[in-house]
C-alpha cells in the first residue's frame, strides 16, 4: 500500500477482515459500491469472497453496500489498472 495505491483507497489486510469489520463498514458508509483490489487480483478475490460471506452471516448493518452484497473484485488488481487504465501508474 505504501508503494502505490489508488486515490481514496484504504488498506485492510486480508487476515484482518473479520477483526476489522466495524472499521471496514464505517469506511464504506455512504458508498454505492465497494471495490476490492490488490497487486495482481489474487488476494482481492479472497477478500471479496470473505466480505460477501460476512455479509451473508449478517455481520454488517442492513442497507449498507456490504450488507447488500455490492462488493466487487477488481480482476487483475493494480497490475491490470496500470496496463489497461493508467500506464503511468507505478508497478512493483
Amino acid at each position: 500500500f505504501s508503494i502505490c495505491h489508488l486515490p481514496g483507497a484504504l488498506s485492510f489486510p486480508l487476515a484482518s477482515l473479520r477483526k476489522r469489520a466495524a472499521a471496514i463498514e464505517a469506511a464504506c458508509a455512504g458508498k454505492e459500491r465497494v471495490f476490492v483490489l490488490c497487486r495482481r487480483g489474487i488476494f482481492s478475490r479472497s477478500a471479496t469472497a470473505a466480505l460477501l460471506d460476512m455479509a451473508r452471516e449478517g455481520i454488517f448493518a442492513p442497507g449498507g453496500p456490504l450488507a447488500e452484497l455490492r462488493v466487487c473484485d477488481v480482476q487483475g488488481g493494480l497490475s491490470a489498472w496500470a496496463a489497461h487504465v493508467d500506464a503511468a501508474f507505478p508497478r512493483y
